[in-house]
């Protein structure tokens, strides 16, 4: 709404100033929401990979959390393929509430995945700690002696981060599209 000023101008209300910039806001969300589809695609691909050199360098003592990577992998895949594909190719078969419930899903797992790497990496924690303890310093440099051993336990780390980064993004574009989905 306008009102007339003293000088006879007409001036917004803040108001509606408001939700101008509110509106704008929302038709932007779409766009910053498919921006943001292709780094989580990279970031789950990144995670991948880091997982696959922690399981090359230890073995398979690890492979569980290299297994819930593939999963989560695959599953980002098979999102980002049902919201990408579906509604230019076959739109009859795409659903908001199916969209929201796979993005859900792909949240939960990606939660379980960082939950995964945050175990493993306690385990690292508490595993030095408790070979410092017993162990003499040469038994403790002997155990130390597998190749990588440091790039592995860092490249863990980083994909620990990266996936508690991946689980928020795929927490904030949910909760986008779901408010996208109500206003319209």
């Amino acid at each position: 709404m306008t009102e007339f000023d003293e000088e006879g101008g007409a001036s917004e209300r803040p108001e509606s100033q408001q939700s101008e910039r509110r509106n704008r806001l929302a038709r932007m969300l779409p766009f910053l929401v498919a921006l943001g589809r292709p780094v989580q695609l990279m970031l789950s691909f990144l995670i991948l990979c880091l997982a696959g050199y922690v399981v090359k360098t230890f073995g398979g003592d690890y492979a569980h959390t290299f297994a819930s990577s593939i999963i989560s992998f695959a599953w980002t895949i098979m999102l980002m393929l049902y919201i990408i594909i579906t509604p230019l190719r076959v739109p009859k078969l795409y659903n908001r509430w199916i969209h929201h419930i796979l993005e859900f899903f792909t949240l939960v797992v990606w939660v379980i995945t960082f939950a995964f790497f945050v175990g493993e990496c306690q385990s690292w924690d508490a595993a030095e700690e408790a070979v410092a303890d017993v162990l003499t310093p040469q038994e403790v440099a002997l155990i130390n002696s597998v190749p990588g051993e440091d790039s592995a336990i860092m490249a863990m780390r980083a994909a620990t981060w990266l996936s508690g980064a991946n689980s928020v993004f795929f927490f904030l574009t949910l909760i986008t599209c779901i408010l996208a989905h109500i206003q319209t």
